[in-house]
C-alpha cells in the first residue's frame, strides 16, 4: 500500500500538470478568439465583462489559484528541510488568495484589481526569496540556489520587460511562465533526492 505522502505527491503533480495545461489552452484560445495584439494589452483584459470568454478565463485562473495553493502548501508541509513553515503558509496563501481575487474582481473594479495584482506579482518572488533566505542553512546548496535564482528572475525579467516594452502583457506572461516553471519544479521534486 502506498504511503499517504506518495498519494499526496501524485495528486499534487496531477493537479499542477492539469492546471498548467488548462492555462496554456485557455491562453491560446483567448488569444485566437480575441484577435488582439499581445504586445498592446494586459492579460487582465481577457477577464473583463466585455471580453467574449471572460467566464472561461476567470474560471481557469481560479483553478490555477487553488492549484498553486495546494501545490505550495503540500510542498512546504512535506519538505523536511524547510523551517518557519507558518511564515511560508501565510505568504503562499496570500499569493493564491490574490490570484483568486484577481479573477473575481476584473478591471471594472480597477482599484481592487490593481491592489491584488500588485500583491500577487510582488509577493510571489518575495515568498520564494524569503523561503530560500530563511532556510539557507538547512537547504542543500543546489536547491537553495535554484529558489534564489527563480525569485530573482521572477521579479527581474518582468521589470526589465516593463521598462523596455509597451504594455503589461510581456511582463505578465514572463512572470506567469516563471511561476509555472517553479510550480512544476516543486510539484515534481523528489523530496528524498534533494
Amino acid at each position: 500500500m502506498k504511503k499517504r505522502s506518495d498519494i499526496i505527491n501524485r495528486v499534487r503533480r496531477t493537479q499542477t500538470t492539469i492546471s498548467v495545461l488548462l492555462f496554456f489552452i485557455i491562453l491560446v484560445f483567448c488569444w485566437e478568439a480575441t484577435k488582439l495584439d499581445l504586445s498592446k494589452m494586459q492579460l487582465s483584459n481577457w477577464g473583463g465583462y466585455d471580453a467574449p470568454h471572460y467566464l472561461l478565463w476567470n474560471s481557469v485562473n481560479i483553478i490555477l489559484a487553488v492549484s498553486i495553493f495546494v501545490n505550495n502548501f503540500f510542498f512546504t508541509k512535506l519538505h523536511n528541510r524547510l523551517k518557519n513553515k507558518k511564515t511560508l503558509y501565510i505568504l503562499f496563501g496570500l499569493i493564491s488568495f490574490s490570484l483568486f481575487m484577481l479573477s473575481v474582481f476584473n478591471l471594472e473594479n480597477r482599484l481592487v484589481h490593481n491592489l491584488f495584482a500588485t500583491i500577487y506579482f510582488l509577493t510571489y518572488p518575495l515568498a520564494i526569496f524569503v523561503m530560500a533566505f530563511i532556510n539557507r542553512k538547512t537547504l542543500k546548496y543546489k536547491e537553495w540556489l535554484k529558489h534564489f535564482v527563480i525569485s530573482l528572475l521572477m521579479i527581474g525579467l518582468p521589470l526589465l520587460c516593463f521598462i523596455i516594452f509597451d504594455g503589461l502583457v510581456l511582463p505578465e506572461l514572463i512572470h506567469t511562465f516563471i511561476v509555472i516553471l517553479w510550480n512544476l519544479m516543486v510539484a515534481f521534486r523528489r523530496l528524498e533526492l534533494i
